[in-house]
Parts: C-alpha cells; structure tokens; sequence
C-alpha cells in the first residue's frame, strides 16, 4: 500500500494528506511487515436478515476497493467477526451455517479473508430443555445436556468451516460469560457439559440423542454433505475442512 500511496499522491483527496501519517507522501514508516486485519465485528450478524445486510455491504465495499488507487491486493474488511453471545435455541446452529455460508462464499471469490467468532457464550434461556438459568447457577441434568448439545452443534459447525475460520474467542474462561452466559467450565473451573460437546460433538450428541426432539434436524444439517441453500443466491457448500489451523481461546 505505501507504494500506491506515493504512487498515486497527487491524485488523493486532501482528507488522506492531512491527517499527519505521512511526510511528503511517504507512509514508510506506518508499514508493519503483519499489519492488523480489519475486521467488521458486529451483533446479531448470524440471524438471517442481518447477515444478508452485511453480505450485501462487504460485497459492494470489497468489489469497490478493487478498483481503488491503493489496493493491495487484501480486502478493505478482511473478517467478519460475529459476536456469539447467543442463547440454546432450536436452531441456532443452522441460523448460524447460513450466515457462515454467505461470508464463505465472499472468501471464495477473494472478496473476504476469513470469519471470526469473536465472543462465544451461550446464554440458557426459559423456554430450553430443562427450563432457564444464569451462570455460574448450577445446572440440572436437562439444561446441563442441552448446554452441551448446543456447544456440540457449534463446534460441529466450526470444523466443517474450519477453512474460512480465523480465531474462536471463549467470552470467559470459568463459571460465566457475558451477562449470565455459560462458558466451558463451571465456576470451579471444572469442565461442564458445553467442554465435552465442544470437544467431541458428533460423541456428544449421538450420545444423548433425547435432546434430538429440541434440536430437530439440526444435527442432519451440519453434515459434511449438506447443501445450504442461500436462496436467490444460490446453493453453497464449504471446501473441505482441514482443521490443523483451527484456534481457540479465550
């Protein structure tokens, strides 16, 4: 970009010259050899609306930046990071897939670099298997199975993106997330039912195949030969999942 940008110099809108991150064209001394990405981090961008509305946004902002005199050959918004403070819900994990699907088809096509799943807890709302909760409550053994099914579809789901996935961030190591939400570990740092569906999902959930009724089809929709059906957009399946260079933290 430092070479585009002295390149093309004279030609700049004065709002770029004036903000005193150069000197007398150059920016050599802002380059980092592994700049920062930029990443569009938002809420909510999984449900289905919102994640069609931010498709549509990266889609034109990218395809324009093609053209832009200081294109480096990186997308302007490199990742998309989806806030995953989410709730158990019937079906949370495909809501999720679409989304995923729309921004994966964004990579393939060289207009996105990756998505991250910058804030993962998951909330047990009244209306789940068990009845509702706040963390660090202890759970009973219905909300426990259903916490753990949950992690266990998600999880299914980031390995078959693994390509597409940057980062996993745990919003909290032990006993709660973010307002009340359950994480991985309970609050005596013990691993609770969500660790072990995280772990092993497809374990998991055949093993407590009970919950299949709350989760209807879910599971079905997670498999390596699903196709996902982006409507007027078309039908999508993800390149095969190589899962060495998957990351979590927290």
């Amino acid at each position: 970009m430092a070479e585009a940008y002295k390149a093309n110099y004279d030609s700049l809108p004065e709002y770029m010259k004036l903000d005193g991150h150069d000197n007398g064209g150059s920016i050599d001394a802002y380059v980092l050899e592994n700049p920062p990405k930029l990443t569009y981090n938002d809420y909510g961008i999984a449900s289905r609306s919102k994640a069609r509305t931010v498709y549509n946004m990266v889609l034109e902002l990218n395809t324009a930046w093609l053209s832009d005199p200081l294109y480096d050959g990186r997308p302007l918004i490199e990742d998309i990071g989806i806030q995953g403070h989410d709730s158990i819900g019937r079906t949370l994990a495909s809501d999720n897939q679409y989304a995923m699907a729309l921004y994966a088809s964004l990579i393939d096509r060289g207009l996105l670099s990756g998505i991250s799943f910058s804030e993962l807890d998951l909330k047990v709302p009244t209306d789940a298997p068990g009845g509702g909760a706040t963390a660090p409550a202890v759970l009973n053994v219905r909300q426990s199975d259903a916490l753990g099914y949950e992690y266990a579809l998600l999880y299914k789901l980031f390995a078959r993106f693994a390509p597409y996935i940057d980062h996993i961030i745990s919003w909290g190591v032990a006993g709660s997330g973010w307002q009340g939400s359950y994480v991985l570990f309970d609050g005596q740092s013990n691993a609770n039912a969500g660790y072990y569906g995280a772990m092993d999902p497809d374990r998991f959930i055949l093993g407590h195949s009970y919950m299949d009724e709350y989760f209807d089809g879910e599971y079905e929709k997670l498999q390596d030969d699903y196709i996902i059906d982006l409507g007027d957009l078309g039908l999508f399946k993800p390149v095969s999942a190589d899962l060495s260079g998957l990351t979590l933290s927290a």
